[in-house]
């Protein structure tokens, strides 16, 4: 069975400097980076994906426009470790797709999410924003029979209010939270 950890939209789009800012969204890099840490040491598989909107996208009909392709704002921040053993799929490229689930990203090569895992797999969720891509990332994974853990320490918010509701709608879904320190302890480094 496959497993993966899944960072979602840890980009500078959604930190406090970006153009969509999340006030706390520098506190998930440092839990993040000890996740892909661990699950690089562990043998679990690390995606990345993240917003890419074209200028014309249909979705700045209801968000800010931010993480346009090829800005800054769409690019990790550099504190967020990456290395080419990692996948990126980019999610929101087309001007009529809104890409708030990991499910619709797509990697260079054309890979999606749905080639990666499938039903009776495990994904762990680390990122931003809880009450949406969070959220639609794990909804979606859930339903697929996908077992779907989200890391609650490495996750922030817009708003605290609608990321409870967000919280309690993914766990009637199924969802597990847990923390960091769980996701470590439940998957030893082999000897």
């Amino acid at each position: 069975m496959a497993e993966i950890l899944l960072v979602v939209d840890e980009i500078i789009a959604f930190m406090p400097e970006g153009n969509l800012p999340v006030p706390t969204g520098r506190e998930v890099i440092e839990p993040t980076n000890t996740a892909i840490r661990h699950a690089k040491q562990v043998g679990i598989k690390i995606i990345k994906a993240n917003d890419s909107h074209p200028e014309n996208s249909i979705h700045f009909d209801t968000w800010p426009p931010h993480a346009i392709a090829g800005t800054p704002d769409a690019k990790p921040p550099v504190e967020l470790l990456h290395d080419d053993d990692m996948t990126t799929l980019l999610k929101g490229t087309g001007p009529n797709e809104h890409g708030y689930s990991a499910f619709e990203g797509r990697s260079q090569d054309g890979t999606t999410l749905d080639d990666m895992v499938g039903e009776g797999d495990t994904i762990h969720i680390a990122g931003l924003v809880t009450e949406h891509c969070i959220m639609t990332a794990a909804l979606d994974s859930a339903s697929r029979g996908i077992k779907t853990r989200v890391l609650s320490d490495a996750i922030r918010p817009f708003n605290e209010q609608e990321a409870a509701a967000a919280i309690r709608k993914m766990e009637d879904a199924g969802v597990v939270f847990s923390s960091v320190s769980e996701f470590i302890a439940t998957h030893p480094i082999p000897q």
